[in-house]
């Protein structure tokens, strides 16, 4: 991710070893390093199982996936939580506020477009 005068603000990757079972995405951004994951184990199964499916292309998933992005001590650094909505609606929460705003924003983006959902 760069910022308008092409200086970096960060960067994220999708484990994809980790992502077989859960969602798993490491993002890093101003000296930080921090670890996505699909909050519940439960919804992250689900969704693969509707997905394998034949409706999983035709029909959008009916779960609503939730992440959390903690630092190395646990510490919750960014939420990203998709909302019952027909319409793409998340809630990206940011405690601590340690995280740019426009590199929450892209991981956000991310998440939505890369989520096969």
């Amino acid at each position: 991710m760069l910022d308008a005068n092409g200086q970096l603000l960060g960067s994220f990757r999708k484990d994809f070893g980790k992502s077989l079972l859960r969602s798993t995405w490491h993002l890093e951004a101003s000296g930080l390093k921090v670890t996505g994951r699909e909050r519940s184990l439960g919804v992250a199964i689900g969704r693969r199982i509707w997905e394998a499916t034949p409706l999983g292309d035709a029909i959008p998933s009916p779960f609503r996936f939730h992440f959390d992005f903690v630092d190395s001590n646990g510490e919750v650094v960014m939420t990203s939580e998709r909302g019952r909505s027909l319409r793409d609606r998340y809630l990206i929460g940011l405690p601590g506020a340690r995280l740019d705003g426009r590199v929450a924003a892209a991981m956000a983006v991310a998440l939505d477009a890369l989520q096969s959902r």
